[in-house]
C-alpha cells in the first residue's frame, strides 16, 4: 500500500515538472521557432533582391538590407521597404511594405497628385478632386491639378508608345498590377503591402515606375507651354539678360552672381501651391552663430536648442522674429535699427524668411513672373545683405 502511495506521488511530481517544463520551454521554441522563421525569410528575401540587383544591373549597397538604387530603362529607380508602426489599445505592431520610386529630374509644373492610395478617404474629404470623367479611371484614382482642363488634356493626350496612346491608358494598365501608385510633380510612387520576395514581382514594381516615370518626362517635354509659363519664361530669361545670370529653361530657376552675391530663385509646388524661393549667399560668413526667422516657425526653432535667444529692444521686430546667436554682442550689432525695419517691411510678403550666417533666404506663396516684382524683391535682400555684411 505504501508503495502504491509512493508510486502515485512520483507520478504527481512528474506530470508537475512536465507541466512545468512544457510552460518554460514552450515560449522559448516558440520564440525560437519564430525567430528562425524570420531569419530564414530575410535571407530568402536578400538573396532574391541581390539576384534582382545583379539581373538588372542594379546596386545593393548594403547587402544585409534591402535597397536597390540605379538606373532602369534610363529612369533612376529606389526600392525599398518602409515601416509603419501601429499603435493600438492593447499593443504596438509594425507593419511593413515595399516601394519603388522614381524621382523626375525635372519638376513637371501642374500642382499634380494622381494616387490609388487611401481613395475612399480622398472621395469624401477632397474638395479639390479632378474628375477625368473616365468611370473607371475617376473610381481607381483620386487626381489634383491646378487646372482641371489641363490634367485631362495632359492625360488624355496622344503620346503613343508600343503599350499604350496616352498616359490615361499607362496608368489603368499599370493599376491592374496590384502596386498602389501616387504620382507628384517630383516623382513617380509604387507600392505594396508587406516584403515582396518574389523576384517576378519586384521587376515588375521596378518596370512599371521606371515606365510610368520615362512617359510622364517625355510627356512634359511635349505638352504644350500654357501662357503664364510662357510669360514667366520671358521675364525671367530677360532678368537672367541683363544681370549675366543663367536661367534653366526645363527647371525654371535661375543661378549665378547678382552684384557679388550668389543668386539661386526657384519655382517650387511642394506643398501643393505655387512657391517662388529666393537664396542669396553671403561672399563671406557672417561668422556669429545667426539664426533668424519669424516667430511662427516653432518647429524650426526646436531645432537650435542650445543657442541663445536675443532680444534686440525694437519691439515689433522682437514679437515678428526669434533671433539666435552663439555671439550676442555680434549680433545685436549686426542687427541695427535700419536693418530690423527692412527685415519686417521684406517679411509682410513672404511666408518663408530664414537668415543664417551663410545665407538670407525667402519663399513666396505665389508665382513671381512679372520681371520687376522679382528684381524688386531680390535687390531688398540685397540690400538687407549688404547691411548685414558691413
Amino acid at each position: 500500500m505504501l508503495a502504491f502511495i509512493f508510486f502515485l506521488k512520483l507520478l504527481e511530481a512528474i506530470w508537475t515538472l512536465f507541466i512545468i517544463a512544457v510552460a518554460v520551454l514552450f515560449p522559448l521554441i516558440l520564440i525560437g521557432g519564430v525567430v528562425f522563421y524570420v531569419l530564414q525569410r530575410n535571407s530568402k528575401n536578400r538573396k532574391v533582391w541581390g539576384n534582382l540587383a545583379r539581373k538588372l544591373n542594379l546596386q545593393m549597397p548594403n547587402p544585409k538590407q534591402l535597397q536597390l538604387l540605379g538606373t532602369y530603362n534610363g529612369c533612376e529607380v529606389k526600392t525599398a521597404i518602409r515601416v509603419e508602426r501601429v499603435s493600438g489599445s492593447e499593443s504596438n505592431s509594425m507593419n511593413f511594405f515595399t516601394y519603388c520610386t522614381a524621382e523626375f529630374s525635372q519638376p513637371l509644373r501642374f500642382l499634380l497628385e494622381i494616387s490609388s492610395m487611401n481613395a475612399y478617404f480622398f472621395e469624401k474629404f477632397m474638395s479639390n478632386k479632378i474628375s477625368l470623367g473616365h468611370t473607371n479611371f475617376d473610381k481607381t484614382f483620386t487626381s489634383q491639378c491646378y487646372d482641371a482642363n489641363i490634367l485631362r488634356s495632359f492625360l488624355l493626350s496622344n503620346f503613343p508608345t508600343a503599350d499604350s496612346q496616352s498616359l490615361f491608358s499607362d496608368l489603368m494598365l499599370a493599376s491592374q498590377s496590384g502596386c498602389k501608385i501616387k504620382i507628384t510633380d517630383k516623382s513617380v510612387y509604387l507600392e505594396r503591402n508587406g516584403i515582396v520576395g518574389d523576384e517576378n514581382v519586384l521587376q515588375q514594381m521596378i518596370e512599371i515606375t521606371a515606365h510610368l516615370g520615362n512617359r510622364f518626362k517625355a510627356a512634359r517635354k511635349s505638352f504644350p507651354l500654357v501662357e503664364w509659363e510662357k510669360s514667366l519664361i520671358e521675364n525671367w530669361q530677360n532678368l537672367a539678360n541683363e544681370n549675366n545670370l543663367q536661367f534653366d529653361f526645363d527647371k525654371f530657376n535661375l543661378r549665378g552672381n547678382y552684384k557679388n552675391f550668389p543668386l539661386s530663385v526657384d519655382l517650387l509646388t511642394d506643398k501643393k501651391i505655387w512657391q517662388t524661393s529666393i537664396k542669396l549667399n553671403f561672399p563671406r560668413s557672417l561668422m556669429v552663430g545667426l539664426k533668424l526667422m519669424p516667430e511662427n516657425s516653432i518647429h524650426s526653432a526646436l531645432t537650435w536648442l542650445g543657442v541663445q535667444d536675443i532680444e534686440i529692444g525694437i519691439k515689433e521686430f522682437d514679437n515678428t522674429f526669434i533671433v539666435k546667436g552663439k555671439n550676442i554682442q555680434m549680433a545685436k550689432h549686426l542687427l541695427q535699427p535700419d536693418v530690423c525695419q527692412q527685415l519686417l517691411i521684406l517679411n509682410k510678403n513672404a511666408s518663408a524668411l530664414l537668415i543664417d550666417d551663410e545665407t538670407i533666404a525667402f519663399t513666396y506663396d505665389t508665382l513671381l513672373g512679372d520681371k520687376n516684382l522679382l528684381k524688386s524683391n531680390i535687390e531688398g535682400m540685397l540690400s538687407t545683405a549688404k547691411k548685414l555684411l558691413r
